[in-house]
């Protein structure tokens, strides 16, 4: 349901793009599916082998952030109608450099939209600069819970399969195995790990 809500923030509307760092992750995902079913253009960015992931669930293009390097900005850029940047960028995953880069995605008044939250000591986001902002008349919001009406939306797309939760199950002992695909930021989708 986060998600949901972060994209009704945006103020993004059917035919706009939409960028979602985390692309492929559990909540990224279940975002891209989501943002699709809006009508909404979706460009995917995560680890590369998440790229398949978050393809199949709606991404227009997608670009590993362990591939592009310094031209990750360029390419979303590229990718979006006149070069303009996109609508948004709601950033799903916890990393404080997904944050960093987002600002300079955006068109003029979009939004960036705070969904996960980074580990370790708090920083300011090292994009959000004044002038940029002023000039672009961006916007930067946070998103943790919606409303009960968004809920019950959101359940709905679940219930005629428009948004499908993709996951494995593995045994606790493989526990290691899968802090350690977490870490490494290829963790695909979700994991449910049965205590049997």
């Amino acid at each position: 349901m986060t998600v949901y809500s972060a994209l009704r923030k945006s103020n993004a509307v059917s035919g706009d793009w939409v960028v979602i760092p985390g692309a492929g992750g559990g909540l990224g995902h279940i975002g891209v599916q989501t943002a699709k079913s809006m009508g909404l253009r979706v460009i995917g960015i995560d680890h590369s082998s998440k790229k398949q992931l978050a393809l199949d669930s709606g991404a227009e293009a997608f670009f590993g952030f362990d591939t592009s390097g310094d031209d990750l900005v360029q390419h979303v850029r590229e990718t979006t109608t006149g070069g303009l940047g996109a609508k948004a960028v709601i950033v799903v995953t916890a990393s404080n450099a997904a944050y960093a880069t987002a600002m300079d995605m955006l068109r003029f008044r979009g939004t960036l939209v705070c969904v996960g939250i980074p580990e370790g000591e708090p920083v300011p986001i090292a994009g959000a600069k004044a002038g940029q902002m002023l000039q672009k008349e961006l916007r930067i919001v946070g998103s943790a819970v919606g409303s009960r009406a968004e809920a019950i939306e959101c359940l709905e797309l679940a219930r005629r399969g428009v948004v499908k939760m993709h996951y494995r199950v593995e045994p606790k002992e493989k526990l290691g195995e899968i802090f350690k695909e977490m870490e490494e930021g290829k963790l695909q989708g979700r994991v449910v790990v049965t205590l049997d």
